[in-house]
């Protein structure tokens, strides 16, 4: 495994570049007039640059393809030689990755691209679904597929296939506030790193490594007060490589003490499901299509109790690292009871907020 000090020089160049996209990508959007307007179901006052998608797959793509090629030529030259000795041991299977990061990319540009178009035209919500599961093929295809001990292929896919689709739209649907979906994105990030680098899983952690770089570095942007949007771009490509990440990452093994790592994913990705979820439940309580564009989001809920628009967003961030440092010592558990309380501790923690929220909206209008 390589050691920690290159994974975090790979993260921190992901930073440098991803802030020089996004400043370009900025400037871009300013000058083609690609910008979010404001509008009554929007909170932001101005017209805010778009883009910041397009900068997050650019920088993630640019540096996984450089450091490919650097893995290559080093494995070749040995121009950093003391590098070789973590290169070696796992260059004949970074190689046999090629076919899946190849796929995990076409897709990744497939669903930018569905993004970009609807943030630019504003797509309907059935043919945006059928573009989600178009880019949710390509890895499937590449043989990134949920196993969860299923020897039935078909089956495996279409588990995949409802995962992909669920994590890119609860990702879409968390971006509703500045800096919300990308602060959610990065903390949940970090966790599946330390799982995937806990794990000594070479590929999935460089590129978890990378992605958090890169998520920081537009972040600096795109924090309250944003100067830069992700658009539905960023956002559902946000959920299309947890998506990816959470697939491709191992997480019961022979040696685990109990099933109970298999739902680390769900752990680490509460926050965004809880939103999900429960905006839905809202918009069918109030009789109104679970399409249409709201103010009833998690952080919107909260602003409406009283907090600030930025205590709103610090405060999902940490409840959304409250579930996930839970997640991290699932597997070290060894007894179903222990297993349990983490989940059940988890399920507390989200059923509180829901009985805040609650009696803070019916205390709402009261006062009306």
């Amino acid at each position: 495994m390589m050691p920690l000090k290159y994974m975090l020089l790979l993260m921190a160049v992901s930073v440098i570049s991803s802030s020089a996209l996004t400043v370009i990508c900025r400037k871009a959007a300013l000058k083609t007039g690609f910008v979010d307007n404001p509008s009554s179901r929007k909170i932001h006052p101005r017209k805010v640059p778009l883009l910041g998608g397009l900068s997050i797959f650019l920088n993630i793509f640019l540096i996984t393809a450089a450091s490919v090629i650097f893995v290559a030529v080093n494995t070749r030259y040995a121009f950093v030689k003391n590098m070789n000795a973590y290169f070696l041991p796992n260059y004949a299977g970074m190689t046999a990755k090629l076919p899946q990061l190849a796929g995990i990319f076409l897709g990744g540009l497939l669903i930018v691209l569905a993004g970009l178009y609807d943030d630019k035209y504003d797509l309907k919500p059935f043919p945006k679904i059928i573009l989600q599961l178009a880019a949710a093929t390509i890895p499937v295809a590449a043989g990134i597929r949920i196993s969860l001990f299923l020897g039935n292929t078909a089956l495996s896919a279409l588990f995949t296939y409802i995962w992909f689709f669920l994590i890119i739209n609860a990702f879409n649907l968390l971006d509703n506030s500045d800096g919300l979906s990308a602060g959610v994105a990065l903390i949940s990030t970090a966790v599946f790193t330390v799982i995937s680098f806990l794990s000594k899983e070479l590929f999935i952690s460089s590129m978890l490594f990378i992605f958090a770089g890169t998520l920081t570095g537009f972040l600096f942007f795109n924090f309250h007060k944003a100067s830069i949007f992700m658009g539905d771009a960023g956002s559902m490509f946000l959920g299309y490589m947890l998506a990816v990440f959470t697939t491709l990452g191992t997480y019961y093994t022979p040696d685990s003490k109990t099933l109970f790592p298999i739902l680390m994913p769900i752990l680490v990705l509460a926050v965004p499901l809880y939103d999900t979820f429960s905006v839905i439940i809202v918009r069918i309580y109030k009789g109104i299509s679970i399409f249409a564009a709201d103010k009833n989001h998690f952080s919107h809920r909260l602003m409406r109790l009283g907090f600030s628009y930025r205590a709103s967003i610090i405060f999902i961030y940490i409840i959304c690292l409250c579930t996930g440092i839970a997640a991290i010592i699932l597997p070290e558990i060894d007894n179903l009871f222990s297993s349990l309380l983490i989940l059940f501790q988890v399920f507390l923690v989200l059923f509180i907020i829901g009985i805040l929220e609650y009696y803070g909206a019916r205390n709402g209008r009261k006062k009306d």
